[in-house]
């Protein structure tokens, strides 16, 4: 993606940041995001151009060399008011259009329809969700979660590689993309039971992209289901063979994804069945859910105890 030079207004605005707020979490060192109306376009038209054609099959993708891989990254001008949604919707299917004609790179149908369908479909749906449920969704907590968040959230320290890298990219760039965000730290706070008011304020003090219409739809309800699952079927919860599937990050993580017990348990596995198991009567006779409480209940007592006492060791100390 392009780099943005500051010029002199954001220079003195990062110096000012630098005095100002010097304890505050984040990096000002490489700020190069676009600032003007002239840098949105350019990131706008350097995205349909170069990446836009490779978006659909990594969208969801995580690679620890690849913070960006083909993402567009213009929530941040998009929702700065640099960029109409409209002319970036435009410019992705008139480059669909020209790589039909021969005009320009092919863009396959996967690519445009994920891009569109981000912009078209999800940003401008929880738009109007905010406008229509805003208030009730600001302090909503269906599943009655009031667990503080952890310290790992401010300091990045922990061992768990996929949290570690995910954090140092937001760290150093106040941005990451939607896969990180939901899977790597709305999951695991989901699984800890984490008060999702004190998440979305975590999320809104992190994020360069962050509004409150952007941030209480997507952390509140859909990362949190907090609403109870007014705009979701099932909770965004996985352990951690979703991470593994998606990511290099286990790799060199010293946590094993496939275990749910003992010492070298993937916390988001152990996490995720001591949700299932907390809320085992919510989602009993759930649609998308009942099946998993039943694997859940079928499991042997010892290894349901030896995988609970893990998770409870994990919530009282992300390790």
């Amino acid at each position: 993606p392009p780099r943005f030079e500051p010029d002199d207004v954001t220079r003195h605005a990062i110096a000012d940041v630098a005095e100002r707020y010097p304890d505050h979490p984040g990096s000002l060192a490489g700020f190069a995001w676009p600032v003007t109306r002239a840098d949105a376009l350019t990131a706008l038209h350097a995205f349909v151009r170069e990446r836009l054609p490779r978006f659909g099959p990594f969208e969801d993708a995580m690679l620890r060399e690849q913070r960006v891989l083909d993402h567009s990254q213009l929530s941040v001008p998009l929702n700065l008011g640099l960029l109409h949604p409209h002319e970036v919707v435009e410019a992705a299917l008139e480059a669909f259009e020209g790589g039909r004609r021969g005009d320009g790179p092919e863009v396959p149908l996967a690519s445009i329809e994920g891009f569109v369908r981000q912009v078209l479909g999800w940003r401008e749906f929880m738009f109007h969700v905010y406008r229509t449920r805003g208030e009730a969704l600001s302090s909503a907590n269906a599943l009655g979660h009031h667990a503080p968040l952890p310290n790992a959230y401010w300091d990045g320290e922990t061992r768990m590689a996929c949290f570690a890298t995910s954090w140092r990219e937001l760290h150093e760039h106040g941005w990451n993309h939607h896969i990180q965000r939901l899977m790597v730290f709305g999951n695991l706070a989901l699984g800890l039971g984490v008060d999702p008011v004190e998440l979305t304020d975590w999320f809104s003090a992190l994020y360069v992209d962050a509004l409150d219409w952007v941030m209480v739809p997507n952390v509140m309800a859909m990362s949190q289901y907090a609403d109870g699952g007014g705009i979701t079927t099932k909770p965004y919860l996985s352990g951690g063979a979703y991470v593994d599937r998606m990511s290099d990050y286990c790799r060199r993580c010293p946590f094993d994804p496939k275990q749910r017990s003992g010492e070298h348990a993937c916390p988001y596995t152990a996490l995720y069945w001591h949700f299932v198991d907390r809320h085992a009567e919510r989602f009993e006779r759930h649609p998308r859910m009942a099946v998993i409480v039943r694997s859940w209940r079928k499991r042997d007592a010892d290894d349901r105890a030896a995988t609970l006492a893990t998770a409870e060791r994990y919530r009282e100390r992300l390790p």
